[in-house]
């Protein structure tokens, strides 16, 4: 029953320190960031022009 106890108390602890963090992000100020971002980048299609398959997942042609 200690080992439960111990058990819960840890959980519990662990989730508010994870609602802690979700509730003091800055969603706001981090939206804006990405808005201003997405405006300055024209097309983000993948691009073609590499020839190793292991690039083609992660290079955005501008």
């Amino acid at each position: 029953m200690k080992f439960i106890a111990s058990f819960v108390v840890f959980f519990t602890f662990l989730y508010g320190l994870i609602a802690l963090h979700y509730v003091s992000f800055d969603r706001t100020n981090k939206n804006a960031k990405i808005d201003e971002l997405a405006k300055n980048i024209k097309d983000p299609r993948l691009s073609t022009t590499f020839i190793s398959k292991d690039y083609k997942r992660f290079a955005y042609d501008k």
